[in-house]
């Protein structure tokens, strides 16, 4: 490629243009065209549980930055959802696609291994710990009561 050509808003840079992708064997067919994914019998209605919002004091001190009366999905943020991963990424293809930016699938659960990992830091000379917090306690612990 030409060592001349200037990249910026009316010429940008084609490894700019390009999105992340998640590719698994059978999502394209062998001509590269990706296969349609059959969800039919795998969709299942959502049913809110709980909607948690800004608490009022927080809004209010807050000011104006956002608009309070407006409903949550013209501005929606995030779902929590439990489920089967297959089950829940079927049910929100229909309405989601092509909009999600993350989905954060938690590791399986009762499965009797520590997904926890060591990262090393600098030269991995020294090591550094850290105790959970108090929400990360609440937020990590064993639901079923075996910790």
């Amino acid at each position: 490629m030409p060592e001349h050509i200037r990249w910026g808003m009316d010429s940008p840079h084609p490894l700019s243009q390009m999105r992340t992708e998640l590719v698994w064997e059978g999502k394209y067919d062998e001509y590269g065209n990706r296969r349609t994914v059959d969800i039919a019998g795998c969709t299942m209605p959502m049913q809110k549980i709980e909607t948690i919002d800004e608490p009022a004091s927080r809004l209010m001190s807050q000011g104006n930055l956002f608009d309070a009366t407006k409903a949550h999905w013209d501005d929606f943020r995030n779902i929590l959802i439990l489920g089967d991963n297959k089950l829940v990424m079927a049910s929100l293809l229909k309405d989601f696609k092509g909009k999600t930016d993350l989905i954060y699938i938690d590791p399986p659960f009762d499965v009797g291994a520590d997904f926890t990992m060591d990262v090393p830091i600098g030269d991995e000379k020294e090591t550094v710990g850290k105790d959970q917090s108090t929400l990360e306690m609440v937020a990590y612990r064993d639901m079923w009561g075996k910790e």
